[in-house]
């Protein structure tokens, strides 16, 4: 579920409004110790670059958030993203993977045309799979299910619960970070301080007259520095 933000200037806001990137750190196949932070502003690019990724992060981190606008970015960069949700996936042939992506394409687009789009080119495909660790497959077929994704489309990037992940990779003894076409993994990082003011700094942008009145303005700082710690964490539309 997403949560209704509302701006007495603005009234109700939508995910561009407010929306600010977390930082990503890229963690190591081999030692698993973390390199150095991703800009989420460059995480697109990155992601293009690697082809395959998988994010995780701790509950409430903002992953569905950061999905949402990766969405919005790759259709803004020519791409053709299809959004899908753990939820549904509930086998891995290729016969039912195929019909998920033409049953959410056709919900995401007006007038989809399917078969145009898998003439076209791969690299211009992208998937988006949010709540990953949720899909209903064995997790012997979770290689599968990501090779089916990856014939489709260029770019796949499956969203996952840290935790989860985890032990799912450890009970299966199959995981998504090693081996021939690996996953690139990268965990979201806690908004620090500065990320906070960046939320802040877009939410008195919006009302120029509150500056005026430091009392009002004052009391607005405590309102939202409560706003953010909910609007980080929460599958904000």
């Amino acid at each position: 579920p997403g949560v209704n933000l509302k701006h007495p200037a603005r009234g109700e806001l939508t995910l561009q409004d407010i929306f600010t990137y977390p930082d990503l750190r890229e963690v190591s196949q081999a030692s698993k110790n973390s390199a150095s932070a991703t800009r989420g502003e460059d995480f697109l690019g990155l992601c293009i670059e690697r082809a395959r990724v998988l994010v995780t992060g701790v509950d409430r981190s903002g992953k569905t958030c950061l999905a949402k606008k990766l969405f919005r970015e790759l259709q803004s960069a020519g791409l053709v993203p299809v959004w899908l949700d753990g939820h549904k996936i509930r086998s891995a042939t290729p016969e039912a993977v195929h019909r998920l992506i033409r049953e959410e394409f056709t919900r995401q687009y007006i007038n989809a045309d399917f078969d145009k789009l898998k003439q076209s080119e791969t690299q211009r495909r992208a998937l988006i799979v949010d709540n990953y660790h949720t899909a209903g497959i064995r997790r012997s077929e979770q290689i599968r299910l990501v090779e089916e994704l990856s014939r489709f489309a260029g770019l796949v990037m499956l969203f996952s619960s840290d935790a989860t992940q985890h032990v799912l990779d450890i009970v299966s003894g199959v995981s998504l970070t090693t081996g021939d076409n690996s996953f690139a993994h990268f965990r979201i990082l806690p908004y620090g301080h500065v990320r906070r003011n960046e939320m802040v700094e877009r939410w008195f942008a919006m009302d120029e007259d509150l500056a005026l009145d430091p009392s009002a303005y004052s009391r607005e700082v405590v309102a939202v520095k409560q706003m953010a710690d909910t609007a980080i964490g929460a599958n904000f539309l």
